[in-house]
């Protein structure tokens, strides 16, 4: 056991952790938690923490950034943080923002002390031009540290959305909506509440919790760009049966193979492992 979290309100501690882990160059780990950390939301608004080693054999753990009820800062994030190649971290929140459909944001490592410095990178609106509700993602940032996602709602058709974040030093961050998906009866998914994965050749892959060609038990996804246009290929929709339902959590990829996990289905109703080759 590396640390348990406190109890909130009174250690101002964070808890629910439910993203994934990531460690740094020094070998601290990172994460976030779905609630905790200053009063608001319902039980805190979430934070991002880092793990680092004590000394003696053991872990301390610090909160890096609490998620605050301002009207402004996200609130409740479910998916972990993801590093860039000048050691920043971003993430995103399901909620809060200025519109209350989230956030993506981005901490810094200040270069005079040792704490963190929080911007948000991007407010998310919802309408045709932006996503709204990024649900359990975890980003993916490329080479070039362009940062890639998937949002539950907002996109061209209001069924969510696959979007790319972009910076420049005379402009900022901005958000290009890849990919919008569509209603629940035209076959393909919607709703997608997990990021997506890269190959090596620069497709995006993922998932939807609902959609696909039985309307409702979700789809893998393949997005190829061919001449700045980007294109959507269903992998496999999920027939509600043994196949298993309701993906929630980000692919991997290997060998050739894009590997994931429903949360409902399979033999005994409870979610299977699955593959599938594209």
């Amino acid at each position: 056991m590396l640390y348990s979290f406190g109890a909130y309100p009174t250690s101002g501690d964070g808890f629910g952790p439910n993203s994934p882990l990531v460690f740094d160059k020094s070998n601290h780990l990172y994460g976030t938690t779905y609630e905790g950390g200053v009063a608001g939301c319902f039980q805190g608004c979430g934070t991002v923490f880092e793990l680092l080693p004590n000394g003696n054999g053991g872990w301390k753990e610090r909160v890096i950034h609490a998620f605050r009820t301002d009207g402004t800062d996200g609130e409740l994030p479910t998916g972990g943080v993801t590093f860039d190649n000048n050691g920043n971290l971003y993430g995103t929140t399901q909620n809060g923002g200025t519109a209350n459909s989230g956030v993506l944001y981005q901490l810094t490592r200040s270069s005079t002390k040792d704490v963190w410095v929080e911007s948000i990178a991007h407010q998310f609106v919802g309408g045709t031009n932006d996503g709204s509700f990024p649900v359990n993602v975890t980003l993916f940032a490329d080479h070039a540290g362009n940062l890639y996602g998937t949002t539950e709602g907002g996109g061209a058709n209001g069924h969510g959305a696959v979007f790319e974040a972009t910076y420049s030093k005379s402009n900022g961050w901005s958000i290009a909506i890849l990919y919008s998906f569509q209603e629940t009866y035209s076959g393909d998914g919607n709703d997608p509440q997990a990021g997506v994965t890269m190959d090596e050749q620069g497709n995006l892959y993922g998932t939807t919790n609902y959609g696909g060609a039985f309307n409702y038990y979700g789809t893998v996804f393949k997005l190829s760009k061919s001449n700045g246009i980007w294109t959507e290929t269903i992998l496999h929709s999920f027939t509600g049966g043994t196949d298993g339902f309701y993906p929630q959590s980000d692919i991997t990829i290997s060998n050739g193979w894009v590997y994931g996990t429903t949360m409902l289905g399979g033999g005994n109703g409870w979610g299977v492992v699955y593959q599938v080759k594209p």
